[in-house]
């Protein structure tokens, strides 16, 4: 029986965050052959807002893909994406990155991801973030979360100086972030002092995912949309870490993941106890 089969009225709550977690899934190996193909893309990079943000066509293309999947599974749907927009209606709402990590997808840094997230009205229910290189789907819902359907737990070390801490903070701007109102500089070489190590990957969505999966401890992002961390921060709190909010716009959607900064680590890290409780002291929850 297919989604289109049932009304989600009508379901019960735990077998639409399955279904939603695996029509997610299908949209997202549907663009693992194009990426792949397509990988490095130095060729066609065009840039958006300025020359930190890029795209290429095959971000458009993958976007299309999804989309087509996403309405044809589940009709009764909106999706809201990078490339696209918002399209559609209904009580389910998609949030969709069909790249995730476009500067190392043009580049031929083999870290970037598809990032597909479902909320039910307000609530996170399904995410997926899909490594076409590794070919590794990450998959949560509300039963538990899982890599090529493993089950996975997000466990790690308790402090910053056994952790790794992955960011691509700070940035081109300024953040003010930090509590005390340390410049982001400043802040970051707090960050380098206090942790085991500190790496730049380039993909907030498949970071999340590392942390979800235990590979990494923590991470801080900025600069976020509602698709760059809906399917991560799904799959962090689904193996048992912790998401936090760090800061919430003026007039932004529901939603913890509709914060444009965050913090999120495993279940062991002593977060009170990290270099990273000044951003979070505040945080939006």
């Amino acid at each position: 029986m297919t989604v289109q089969d049932r009304s989600l009225a009508h379901e019960d709550l735990q077998s639409t965050s399955l279904r939603l977690c695996e029509v997610a899934g299908a949209a997202a190996r549907s663009v693992g052959d194009l990426l792949r193909r397509e990988f490095p893309a130095r060729d066609a990079v065009d840039t958006k807002a300025d020359f930190h943000d890029l795209v290429t066509p095959h971000d458009q293309h993958a976007d299309d893909l999804i989309r087509r999947q996403l309405a044809d599974a589940v009709p009764e749907s909106r999706v809201v994406g990078e490339e696209g927009g918002v399209s559609g209606a209904g009580e389910i709402t998609w949030y969709v990155d069909p790249i995730d990590g476009t500067s190392n997808f043009a580049g031929g840094v083999p870290f970037f991801c598809v990032s597909i997230g479902a909320a039910l009205h307000d609530r996170l229910i399904a995410g997926v973030v899909y490594d076409p290189l590794r070919e590794e789907l990450f998959t949560a819902h509300l039963g538990g979360a899982a890599v090529n359907g493993v089950p996975m737990s997000s466990r790690g070390v308790p402090t910053d100086r056994t952790a790794v801490l992955a960011t691509d903070f700070p940035t081109h701007r300024e953040s003010g972030l930090a509590a005390n109102g340390l410049p982001d500089a400043e802040l970051f070489a707090e960050m380098v002092r206090s942790f085991r190590t500190v790496r730049r990957l380039g993909s907030g969505a498949l970071t999340l995912a590392y942390v979800a999966a235990g590979r990494l401890d923590a991470t801080v992002g900025l600069n976020a949309k509602p698709w760059d961390v809906a399917a991560g921060a799904m799959l962090v709190e689904a193996a048992g870490g912790v998401y936090r909010p760090v800061r919430r716009d003026a007039g932004s959607a529901p939603g913890p993941w509709a914060a444009s900064s965050y913090v999120a680590c495993v279940a062991d890290f002593d977060l009170s106890g990290s270099c990273l409780a000044q951003l979070v002291g505040g945080s939006d929850d």
